[in-house]
């Protein structure tokens, strides 16, 4: 069973207890005592923390017959659960997921930054009340810290895996007859010039002019000087003093909305954070018959780890509005967009 198809069979099940279930059962579990010599086994404390790389990482390990230091509401406190820790300082920006699937007692977790503030935590994620958190993001170097607990006083072996979210939303579809954006290939040395709107001035203002309800097949990505930086110019029309974009995309992507119309005057207006396999909508506001520019560029800074190649698909487009009112989201879907180009 994958990972991703048994955290859906978990969470089934787990809709199903929380109906009836209101209070935790110690299980009881009196594992053996740690093995010193354990490959991976986390620190005791953020002193000794062990350190992991900044690649995948996986570990198993014991927290019985360690100390009790540390313990957060979420949403339970009280602990007094012995609790290990393991550090890292990332080498590039990155979102991963933190979890304790598999493991044999009740946990939690937690995640520290630097200056050990909190940054994230779970207890009850699966319905055997072990933990998962989802997308933190880790800033390049700086130093964190990942802490296994326990709930009440339980604890025993746990099963650790850290690493980059699993890719959602499969491969975005261009509709047959859709104009393409023809971004040339990202390859070392590129110059980001095409469309490259305020990012790179020095190859003159490039926009491209959205058509209404006609979605750009587009790419994006990242090459040696950094991550390409697309730029779109609407308009809003009399009636309708805003513009509707709509954007599917194969990586996490910014979908950023400025009024002004000029690189040296612009006000960011609005922005989305649109992820794989959901449909990003952004309106951003602005005066009758202005020009609104979108800006579009990846989360991350680089490419994320095992990701293949250095470019993704993404599909763009400010949609028409209906009548004199703006066009409600629920109204509004790519099935029903697409379909006109198919």
């Amino acid at each position: 069973m994958t990972r991703s198809i048994a955290r859906i069979v978990m969470a089934a099940s787990f809709a199903c207890l929380a109906a009836t279930t209101f209070a935790k059962v110690e299980t009881g579990v009196t594992p053996p005592p740690p093995d010193p010599a354990t490959v991976r086994q986390g620190g005791d404390t953020f002193a000794d923390a062990f350190l992991m790389p900044m690649e995948i990482f996986s570990a198993s390990g014991w927290t019985t017959g360690y100390t009790h230091d540390y313990d957060e509401v979420c949403p339970y406190s009280g602990s007094e659960s012995p609790d290990v820790v393991y550090r890292v300082t990332p080498e590039y920006d990155s979102w991963v997921d933190i979890d304790l699937w598999g493991s044999e007692y009740d946990t939690k977790v937690y995640v520290y930054g630097a200056g050990m503030e909190l940054i994230a935590c779970n207890d009850d994620y699966y319905a055997d009340y072990t933990s998962f958190i989802e997308g933190v993001q880790l800033y390049r170097g700086v130093k964190y810290y990942i802490v296994i607990d326990g709930y009440g006083g339980d604890h025993g072996q746990y099963h650790l895996y850290v690493g980059p979210p699993p890719p959602g939303g499969g491969e975005v579809e261009c509709p047959s007859g859709a104009p393409l954006e023809n971004e040339p290939p990202l390859e070392d040395g590129y110059v980001d010039a095409h469309n490259g709107g305020c990012t790179n001035l020095d190859q003159g203002l490039n926009l491209l002019d959205f058509l209404f309800d006609d979605p750009y097949c587009a790419t994006s990505g990242w090459f040696d000087g950094g991550r390409d930086h697309d730029w779109y110019r609407g308009y809003t029309t009399y009636g309708h003093e805003s513009v509707e974009v709509l954007a599917e995309v194969e990586q996490t992507t910014w979908l950023l909305g400025y009024g002004g119309a000029d690189c040296g005057d612009l006000e960011l207006r609005e922005s989305v954070l649109v992820e794989p396999g959901d449909e990003g909508w952004m309106t951003v506001p602005g005066g009758t018959y202005e020009e609104i520019w979108i800006e579009v560029h990846p989360d991350l800074a680089v490419a994320p780890p095992g990701f293949e190649g250095n470019e993704y698909d993404y599909l763009i487009m400010q949609a028409f509005p209906v009548g004199e009112q703006p066009v409600a989201v629920q109204e509004r879907s790519w099935t029903s967009v697409k379909g006109l180009f198919d």
